[in-house]
């Protein structure tokens, strides 16, 4: 009685499709904004490191004072060509590091963590600029005793209060109405007037935004962004003419540093190198050679590590940045000491890393923890050489344990990742496969059968295909005006996507649901060669819609199945490109959007026919 009570219903394929991809693409699209506030990486460490203290505790401060200058979006080669006369006496009294970039994404407040913290995005968790909480990591702030250096901080954006402010003795935080207003600086001048004279911090930081806010409306390649640089220079000028007025230039180290680059049309976040490229240059005491440019790479979490190594404070466990010993100027013994905690830090994320990867075959951690063992040896030998006072040999030991040590993290994460890729591609191909195999089974048996209730036919196919075909050429042509795209490079943020998204998304729909009727009511007037009467077409009108909509949806099906299958069922277990992860988070809501129009659709026409059905039994 079941089997034929279920074999004389049929399910409307359809609108089963449809409830389905809804459903999906919804709960992907909410998840994905929601990464962009806080990111849960499976193999995030942050936890599952113990401190490690240094091998000799008796280590010295060798700069006295540190004045550390943050400028918002600068990027290297604009700030070359600026007009800066301060920033290159700067350069001219310092290293400057040319290669100098930002860790992914390259967003403001993704690179204030990583600067803050001394270490990359996986184990910050601050993905985009919607994260707003304070970081739960050591800090440079928070390390360094206020007994020993007291610490203050200028600035205008929560970012840095979250990031270094709780731990700093003296917060001046600027309010201001908006952002990238190019009038930030001003404020912070004045700021820095009425607190330097009577603020006697040993550690200063002070930041500027206006390069950034440049950078967003007129682009890098612009006049305007660098009469900005140029701005932001005078400034400088201006703080250390202060400085040499209290008496406290001499012996102060400066640092000058920017988070990020610029797109020349403005804009980043991408591994674009435009974007990824930043400023850093090391000034003063402590800092090995003067006028000098180095090319090698150098990532943003470098500077802390360097910084703290430079005060004699030790390193926290979470820290991944690679010290600069090459440039700083410190005692063989110092670097004997910080090289060998470093070396210890990079092995222990190297085994807190394989331990919690649960992917990995036992055969397979066994083969790392093998390769360990080089480590360890190494790592033993610098210990040996450190009785005897042979600190060149422990720096030399230590510097290839930590070398090792990375090649061994970065080839886990590398492996990994892959393997995750193979399997999620996999697990995509199977189970689509399972799906479409047990309802090809179903219908073939009757015991599950399905109908299209005449959606696609010889007379509706053509005014399906080409209408969702219209329809993605106008989302296309829509960005193209707005001369934007899904990438970091048209905006900075989820709300300067609004306009360009919502717009072809709204004249995609109107496409969608009306091109179908103009196609067919022009076919059906060509073949019967007169005016055919709305109401004549209206059934061919509706399967026109539902089919049009029905084949926008392969797309973006297509591309919700390859994310899945590249970074996860939704982002977070990694790190996708920003142009991936905005498109992913925004085709899956808008695109579960448009698929309510055939959804209601599709349930009216059910309810009519069960009513049917039940009148003609009655």
């Amino acid at each position: 009685m079941v089997t034929r009570m279920i074999k004389m219903k049929k399910i409307n394929i359809v609108l089963f499709w449809f409830l389905v991809i809804f459903i999906i693409q919804l709960a992907f699209g909410l998840k994905a904004l929601g990464a962009q506030f806080e990111l849960k990486n499976p193999i995030n460490i942050r936890d599952d490191v113990q401190e490690i203290t240094l091998i000799d505790s008796n280590t010295e401060q060798f700069i006295d004072r540190l004045l550390i200058l943050f400028v918002d979006g600068m990027r290297y080669d604009k700030m070359l060509q600026a007009n800066t006369p301060n920033m290159d006496a700067l350069r001219a009294n310092g290293t400057t590091f040319a290669n100098f970039q930002a860790v992914l994404p390259s967003y403001s407040r993704v690179n204030y963590a990583a600067f803050s913290a001394g270490t990359t995005t996986n184990i910050t968790g601050v993905y985009a600029n919607a994260h707003n909480k304070p970081l739960v990591l050591p800090t440079f702030f928070s390390l360094i005793d206020s007994n020993k250096m007291n610490k203050s901080l200028i600035t205008l954006t929560d970012s840095w209060e979250d990031f270094l402010g709780s731990d700093a003795d003296l917060l001046v935080k600027i309010e201001v109405e908006g952002t990238h207003t190019l009038k930030e600086g001003e404020k912070i001048m004045k700021a820095v007037n009425q607190t330097l004279p009577g603020n006697y911090s040993d550690i200063q930081v002070i930041t500027f935004e206006d390069v950034d806010g440049a950078g967003h409306e007129y682009g890098a390649a612009s006049v305007e962004y660098l009469q900005t640089i140029e701005k932001i220079d005078h400034y400088i000028g201006q703080i250390l003419s202060l400085y040499k007025t209290l008496n406290r230039l001499e012996n102060t180290t400066i640092i000058l540093f920017s988070d990020h680059g610029h797109d020349d049309r403005g804009g980043h976040g991408d591994n674009i190198y435009d974007q990824m490229h930043a400023t850093l240059i090391l000034a003063g005491k402590g800092i090995k050679a003067k006028g000098v440019t180095i090319n090698k790479k150098v990532r943003i979490n470098a500077v802390i590590p360097t910084l703290l190594a430079l005060t004699g404070t030790p390193l926290a466990p979470t820290m991944n940045g690679k010290i600069l010993f090459e440039n700083i100027n410190i005692s063989d013994k110092q670097k004997a000491i910080f090289a060998y905690q470093q070396a210890e830090i990079m092995y222990q994320q190297f085994n807190a890393t394989l331990k919690k990867i649960k992917i990995f075959s036992t055969n397979t951690k066994a083969r790392y923890q093998a390769l360990g063992t080089f480590v360890s040896k190494d790592l033993r030998n610098a210990l040996n050489n450190y009785s005897l006072n042979q600190f060149g040999n422990v720096f030399t030991s230590s510097q290839q344990a930590e070398r090792s040590a990375r090649i061994l993290l970065s080839a886990v994460i590398s492996h990994y990742t892959y393997l995750t890729r193979l399997y999620r591609t996999l697990t995509t191909i199977i189970l689509t496969s399972i799906l479409l195999l047990s309802i090809f089974l179903l219908d073939r048996k009757k015991l599950l059968p399905f109908t299209t209730r005449g959606i696609f036919t010889k007379k509706t196919l053509t005014p399906q295909i080409v209408s969702a075909v219209v329809t993605v050429l106008t989302a296309v042509l829509i960005f193209v005006i707005f001369g934007a795209n899904f990438g970091a490079t048209s905006y900075n943020s989820i709300k300067q996507a609004v306009s360009p998204i919502l717009t072809a998304f709204l004249l995609s729909v109107i496409v969608a649901i009306f091109y179908p009727w103009l196609i067919s009511w022009v076919i059906e007037r060509r073949l019967k060669g007169q005016k055919i009467p709305f109401n004549e077409l209206k059934e061919t009108f509706v399967k026109g819609t539902i089919g049009s909509v029905f084949f926008v949806s392969l797309p973006i099906f297509g591309y919700l199945l390859y994310i899945c299958t590249r970074y996860g069922a939704w982002p977070g277990a990694t790190l996708p490109p920003l142009a991936d992860s905005y498109a992913y988070m925004n085709i899956s809501v808008f695109g579960a959007v448009l698929y309510l129009i055939p959804i209601i659709i599709l349930i009216v026409q059910e309810i009519k026919k069960a009513k049917q059905n039940l009148s003609t039994k009655t």
